[in-house]
């Protein structure tokens, strides 16, 4: 009979963990001993609770070890926190890293605990329990990991879709208005003069929320000008009471109705949150049902992916799945103790029967390995299922899926070489109890911190102490340039100009999708949008449009800003309609964001040839400009 791959995993994973029963020195039940005669002292050790005698050295190497691990921790954690909010650590998760130290960190600690103290001595009760934990601690971080690399690809892509689908509205909305055919509103009984509203002629899909009189052709759409009356650029505003008021005795309500039978519309609107309720509410282009429920679909999503992402979020997986094993550990354990110890013959728990006991040691046995398999089993078919929706995504530019790929690889060899141990008879029998070879699953989980949480913490204070010194050495430098006074460097003058053109903005924008970052790169953009604003009407609807997706908390776009910003003040500033808002009203949040992307644009720069190029022509654009400059200043000889 063919056996199947799931087979051959749940085999391979029995055989590991026979492999770490005998590690603990357990033996059956019968009366033959696994442990060398030399290790038994003619007499004066003995084989107890299935575990063979240890020596001094064995306990002292893994007392030092134990030490210096509770350090290694200690320092990786600390430092993670320290640059929680540097890139290379943020983008990873703080609360994935943290959770993922610990959990890992909490497992190896009583693990070489019990070997520090004693095997015998060290309590059953609590070995069993770290023992039924040994699934979630290699596999669950790597879950975690995979979960969120697939939910900020996801997240990152509807932003992006999100703004190109606002992007187009806008254009859409500047376009030239053409004649169009009007229907009439019937007024009600107790009303006056209803205002007409206009219909796209022949369809029922295109509606325009407000009235309008019949125009004719204008100008072709500029996006550099805006110096009509419309506000047709402003596609997501705040949701006006204008909705639910009368307007000549006929709601806005009666007229979304009049326009459609069916209702779409209203029920489209109906979906959208408090951000965006009235997304095309005050543009006077047509707008399809179709772009309405898209949008909004879009930005539901965002909400939707943004919790799962919340740290939370992986808090309270935790704590279901820990219940869980923690669930499996007690009923087998009163399985053991109410049933299978009336059985001597029977496959228990552990070697002696004493899974609750607390005043000595034990030995794993079989049930535990077979129920720990398919613990093991189960992780490794969700990690399976969640690594091939890994490689349907893009690649991140933080290089975690790699890192990720790395760690599972190096637990596998690990696991191998732990395996290939176990099956040596004079190991088991001899040299573990001088050096433990079960130490070859400590060294795992030390690599598996190193590479997930050690690297890139120590990578992120390289970074700090690096932009530290640039900064301290450009303040030397330039003492009295400031760049609040205008003086614009040249990277940023650079970066500025890729802003501005479509081809490398689209670059720098792909690129900041795939380093989990693209807010800073949308809200520069669509503060342009802001600036071309010269109808005060219209720039106060975008203004608070930019408030709602990239200031408020928990928006679809939400900056990371320093401080300094009032978002408070921000927002009674444009809520306040007696002062017209100036187009350097969000000059500084521009400037933010453009400090923001710095990050991203030198990453970008060191690794697309494209950029380089474009940077290198804007340098010799610049110096050629200095030296014009330079001759013109000259006095006529």
């Amino acid at each position: 009979m063919n056996e199947g791959p799931s087979s051959w995993i749940s085999t391979g994973l029995i055989s590991i963990l026979s492999v770490l029963q005998t590690t603990t020195n357990s033996t059956s039940t019968n009366t033959t001993s696994v442990c060398d005669p030399s290790l038994l002292k003619n007499g004066t050790e003995k084989e107890e609770y299935g575990l063979c005698p240890e020596t001094v050295s064995s306990q002292a190497v893994s007392g030092i070890l134990l030490g210096t691990y509770l350090i290694f921790v200690v320092f990786t954690i600390a430092s993670v926190i320290k640059t929680r909010k540097v890139p290379l650590v943020k983008y990873r998760e703080v609360a994935v890293m943290i959770g993922a130290l610990l959990l890992t960190g909490l497992f190896a600690f009583i693990f070489i605990l019990r070997l520090t103290v004693g095997r015998k001595i060290f309590p059953c009760f609590i070995y069993m329990l770290t023992y039924f934990f040994a699934a979630p601690v290699v596999f669950f971080p790597t879950l975690l990991r995979l979960w969120r690399l697939i939910w900020m690809s996801r997240l990152n892509k509807t932003r992006v879709e999100l703004f190109r689908l606002e992007e187009s509205l806008i254009k859409k909305g500047g376009e030239p208005r053409r004649k169009r055919e009007t229907v009439q509103v019937q007024p009600s009984t107790s009303s006056g003069n209803v205002s007409d509203v206009e219909d796209s002629p022949g369809t029922g899909s295109g509606i325009v929320l407000f009235n309008t009189t019949t125009v004719t052709d204008t100008d072709s759409y500029d996006e550099d000008s805006d110096d009509t009356d419309s506000d047709a650029g402003s596609v997501t505003m705040e949701m006006d009471d204008s909705l639910s008021t009368s307007s000549g005795g006929v709601t806005t309500d009666e007229k979304l109705n009049s326009l459609d039978p069916n209702q779409g519309i209203r029920r489209q609107m109906s979906k959208a949150s408090g951000l965006h309720k009235s997304v095309l509410a005050n543009a006077i282009s047509t707008v399809t049902q179709e772009e309405l429920a898209k949008y909004i679909a879009l930005e539901t999503r965002i909400v939707r992916i943004q919790h799962v992402l919340k740290w939370w979020f992986y808090l309270a997986v935790t704590i279901v799945f820990s219940f869980l094993h923690l669930l499996i550990w007690l009923i087998c354990g009163l399985v053991e103790t109410f049933y299978l110890s009336s059985y001597p013959d029977s496959t228990k728990f552990t070697v002696t029967a004493d899974f609750f006991v607390f005043n000595h040691g034990c030995g794993a046995g079989t049930g535990t390995l077979i129920t720990v398999a398919v613990q093991g089993l189960s992780y490794l078919v969700a990690i399976l299922v969640l690594l091939i929706f890994t490689l349907r995504e893009d690649n991140d530019t933080w290089r975690i899926r790699v890192e990720t790929f790395t760690v599972l690889i190096l637990w596998v060899l690990w696991i191998v070489a732990y395996i290939i141990a176990g099956l040596i008879p004079v190991v088991g029998s001899l040299t573990d109890a001088y050096f433990a070879y079960g130490l070859i699953l400590f060294f795992a989980v030390v690599t598996d911190n190193i590479v997930t949480g050690f690297i890139p913490a120590v990578r992120a204070i390289a970074e700090l102490i690096s932009v530290y010194s640039k900064q301290k050495g450009s303040v030397k430098r330039n003492k009295d340039v400031e760049e609040e006074e205008g003086v614009t460097t040249v990277e940023k003058g650079a970066l500025i100009k890729m802003l501005r053109d479509k081809k490398m903005f689209d670059i720098l924008l792909a690129f900041a999708k795939q380093s989990y970052c693209p807010e800073s790169v949308l809200a520069w953009k669509e503060i342009q949008l802001y600036k071309r604003k010269s109808n005060v009407k219209a720039r106060r609807k975008l203004a608070k449009n930019i408030q709602n997706k990239y200031l408020k908390s928990d928006a679809p776009m939400e900056l990371n800003l320093p401080s300094k910003f009032n978002k408070e003040e921000i927002g009674k500033t444009i809520d306040d309609v007696t002062k017209p808002l100036s187009k350097d009203f969000f000059n500084a949040l521009a400037k933010h964001c453009e400090q923001d992307m710095m990050d991203i644009w030198d990453r970008l720069r060191k690794k697309d040839k494209r950029v380089q190029e474009f940077v290198t022509n804007y340098q010799k654009e610049c110096e050629a400009k200095k030296n014009n400059a330079a001759k013109t200043a000259q006095p006529n000889v």
